[in-house]
């Protein structure tokens, strides 16, 4: 799991960096751009999601995406992070 973990497009040290309770939804923005999906949540929570497709040298598919669930008062909660 360590060559996947290098090979995050959305760089691991940010990754590390954020915090739940503390990071904020213009600091997610700030680190990661501008989100691809966005889905506001019954409970007012905010589900952020950032996926990239840059394939590979061998032609396969590759699929990077970061989700981070951002709580009703804007402070980031949870961080899901899929590599493929």
């Amino acid at each position: 799991m360590a060559c996947a973990q290098t090979a995050v497009h959305y760089g691991t040290e940010k990754i590390d960096a954020l915090r739940p309770g503390i990071t904020t939804q213009q600091e997610l923005i700030h680190a990661f751009g501008m989100p691809t999906y966005v889905a506001t949540r019954q409970d007012e929570s905010v589900l952020y999601t950032w996926q990239r497709l840059p394939g590979s040298p061998l032609n396969e598919i590759d699929v990077e995406v970061l989700s981070i669930l951002i709580d009703s008062g804007g402070k980031m909660n949870r961080i899901v992070r899929v590599v493929r």
